[in-house]
């Protein structure tokens, strides 16, 4: 299999993958959507209580840049 570097994914990518793993989409179609493999999509599904925190903490209205 050729090496291929890992791409890492932004917070609100995190966020559609949770998402569509909830609706049932596989992880393969997930990942070869995004263009990263299985296990880093299954390790943002074991992490999503994390994940969906961050992106809470992070998009609060009040919060300006």
């Amino acid at each position: 299999m050729a090496s291929q570097k890992r791409r890492a994914l932004p917070l609100e990518e995190r966020v559609q993958v949770i998402k569509s793993s909830e609706r049932g989409d596989s992880f393969r179609s997930i990942a070869e959507r995004l263009g990263v493999r299985r296990t880093q999509l299954q390790t943002t599904i074991k992490r999503k209580a994390d994940v969906l925190s961050e992106f809470e903490t992070e998009n609060k209205p009040e919060r300006k840049r």
